[in-house]
């Protein structure tokens, strides 16, 4: 606690995890793992009708924030013996990571500040909106398909492809509604007036801004090979490895910035 407010810290966390195995047939088997897992930390403040004195906060609250993570990753392998001498394996899967921040009255009510420029202050009323939500969303997909043909007991070939697409987008979406609210100082003069951003303000007028500028960042990465594997062992100390692969990778990144906007009002 501090001299105004009782805070109260919250971490909560769940998760469930699984592994199944399916053996399908005689040689061909097939493996589902699943991860999920959420935490919460909550940050709750409630007023004190009495200076350091805990005992005194109020039953209502008068400010709460809180951090969400959602973590979520499942893989599928497949194993299949198709004849003596061939053998296919498969994988296919995908990791999701999710963080987004909460306040108690979001961005969907006015974020309001009172500047004082004399004292350099700035001052929040209670039930004051959030300043902005940010959020981070990252996923990872992918699978591969090899064969593994066994040419003789000492002679192994492995052929396959593989394709991964990992993506990540985040958000800092500021309160479209941010009125920052302040005068014009008169310790320069009475009568010098104040330049906000290219209006001239007469000295002790009142004015209002209005600021709102989103950002938003997206990336993706997908990438492809192909690859070919020629393992040989031919003497009792001598083992031949031969091979090669194709990748192309690309990258796309987007940064969009909204145009900042402020408008006075006298």
């Amino acid at each position: 606690y501090s001299s105004s407010t009782k805070t109260l810290n919250e971490n909560r966390n769940k998760q469930f995890l699984g592994n199944f195995t399916w053996n399908i047939a005689t040689g061909h088997t097939l493996n589902i793992f699943i991860d999920r897992q959420s935490n919460l930390q909550t940050q709750s403040q409630y007023p004190l009708a009495t200076p350091y004195d805990p005992s005194s906060a109020a039953p209502g609250l008068d400010n709460w924030s809180g951090n969400a993570w959602h973590d979520t990753m499942a893989v599928a392998n497949y194993h299949g013996q198709i004849t003596d001498n061939l053998s296919v394996s498969a994988m296919a899967g995908t990791s999701q990571q999710y963080f987004t921040s909460y306040n108690l009255y979001g961005i969907n009510v006015p974020y309001l500040q009172y500047t004082n420029p004399d004292t350099k202050q700035t001052t929040q009323p209670p039930g004051n909106g959030s300043s902005s939500l940010y959020y981070l969303k990252y996923r990872m997909m992918g699978a591969r398909l090899d064969f593994t043909w066994d040419v003789t007991d000492n002679h192994e070939v492995t052929f396959g492809g593989e394709r991964y697409s990992p993506t990540m987008a985040q958000a800092n979406i500021p309160n479209p509604n941010s009125w920052t609210y302040s005068y014009c100082s008169t310790a320069l003069g009475p009568t010098e007036p104040c330049s906000i951003n290219g209006v001239s303000v007469a000295p002790g007028s009142k004015y209002v801004q209005l600021s709102y500028a989103p950002r938003i960042y997206y990336n993706s990465s997908p990438t492809y090979g192909f690859y070919l594997g020629d393992s040989w062992h031919f003497a009792p100390n001598w083992t031949a490895y031969v091979g090669g692969r194709y990748d192309n990778y690309a990258m796309t990144d987007n940064i969009k910035i909204g145009r900042a906007s402020c408008r006075e009002r006298v």
